[in-house]
């Protein structure tokens, strides 16, 4: 009796182990939900969805598909619980975080290489502006409203002019990809205000 009673306890002691470990392999790994939200977290500090929109929309992808998995494994019983999924999931999603942060960094600087450029392109249009206003304005040629068409002109490049101030300080304030965006439309009226004073000094010889 002694010894059936042994073996009763040391039957439940398996059974308990056996469960126990069950249980610890359907435990939510925590740790790498954690890791994946800080990378995450670095990611966005890093502004990827502006600077890396792409490896952006894959790391959220990644997210969600890690949490989707969690939410289904919730919706089963304990014991039929498995993380295995989730952690190599979350791995996935963490790492493409760790891309988007790096991607974003790498994109900003880019961005704010180009930004410079276009600025320095947009100095050089307003002194050809400039010199152009000058050429015009001792054409000999002098067809009725040509001073009329070079002040509304000279109003005009003056009013680009005193837009590239805002982006001086937009610059200064690592608003790289907004001071891309504007220099970029900037640039574009002005080179069509160069270009058709161009074609007006052209046409009058001067």
């Amino acid at each position: 009796m002694e010894i059936s009673v042994k073996r009763m306890v040391a039957t439940s002691a398996v059974v308990a182990v056996a469960i126990g470990s069950l249980m610890g392999c359907a435990r939510l790994p925590k740790g790498a939900v954690q890791e994946t939200k800080v990378a995450l977290d670095q990611a966005d500090q890093a502004q990827a969805e502006t600077y890396a929109p792409q490896a952006w929309a894959e790391a959220q992808k990644a997210m969600d598909a890690a949490n989707a998995e969690i939410d289904n494994q919730r919706t089963n019983f304990a014991l039929n619980r498995s993380y295995k999924k989730t952690a190599e999931l979350l791995e996935v999603a963490r790492q493409k975080a760790t891309e988007a942060e790096k991607a974003a960094v790498a994109g900003k600087e880019q961005v704010h290489k180009q930004a410079e450029q276009l600025l320095t392109e947009l100095s050089s249009g307003f002194d050809r502006a400039n010199q152009l206003f000058e050429e015009l304005s001792k054409c000999r040629r002098r067809p009725k409203g040509l001073a009329s068409d070079l002040d509304q002109m000279r109003g005009k490049v003056n009013g680009l002019a005193r837009q590239v101030t805002d982006l001086q300080s937009a610059l200064e304030a690592e608003s790289y990809m907004e001071v891309k965006t504007l220099a970029t439309q900037l640039k574009s009226q002005l080179d069509a205000a160069v270009a058709d004073m161009e074609k007006t000094k052209a046409k009058l010889g001067c």
